[in-house]
């Protein structure tokens, strides 16, 4: 392939600390983008207003359900299109526990001065302070909600985003702190029955 001036790439580049055999979640995903290429008439009210909603301001980006107005309302009104195939969703991935995904979309313009991304977001430039790394292995999640990266950076992310990056990891702990009890319980009783 040969790379010359005044061409467009769209760059999908995909990583993992794991195998690099990444499966869904099985979490909801809240981003979608539409198949222009696909029609189909919509039964339902709520879906067709959604759907014309998603053909105004976004006709062939990527949307979250977030930046609508009435996210119940979208939240009705995906599932139709979802089904028709009328929507493309974007799935949540994940692989092993304490494995890291890393997914980035770019588009790069090749120009005569010089290389030029017009999308995505940058990557940090600033690295983790000497107490961060000092206290064991670091997450994305440390990145993003720690002390470290955040604040040298200026980084301000959303409470509400905060606290969902907070209990990301904590329904894994439910199950296995009442997995245990269950345990427990049944060791207890055991002996009572004998």
């Amino acid at each position: 392939c040969v790379f010359e001036p005044l061409e467009v790439y769209a760059l999908d580049v995909a990583m993992s600390s794991g195998e690099g055999r990444p499966r869904e979640s099985g979490l909801r995903t809240t981003v979608h983008k539409r198949a222009v290429e696909r029609k189909y008439s919509l039964k339902n009210k709520c879906s067709r207003v959604f759907f014309n909603e998603i053909n105004k301001r976004f006709p062939t980006l990527p949307f979250s359900l977030r930046s609508f107005a009435d996210e119940k309302a979208a939240k009705m009104g995906v599932r139709e299109p979802v089904t028709h195939q009328i929507l493309m969703p974007y799935p949540v991935l994940c692989e092993k526990k304490g494995d890291f995904i890393a997914h980035v979309k770019l588009t790069v313009l090749l120009l005569p001065g010089g290389t030029l991304v017009v999308t995505g977001l940058p990557p940090p430039t600033r690295p983790l302070s000497a107490e961060v790394l000092a206290a064991g292995p670091v997450s994305p999640l440390t990145a993003l909600t720690g002390t470290s990266l955040a604040e040298e950076s200026g980084v301000t992310l959303p409470d509400n985003i905060l606290e969902l990056l907070r209990q990301a990891g904590r329904g894994e702990n439910k199950k296995k702190a009442k997995k245990a009890a269950k345990k427990e319980a049944s060791k207890e009783a055991a002996p009572a029955a004998v």
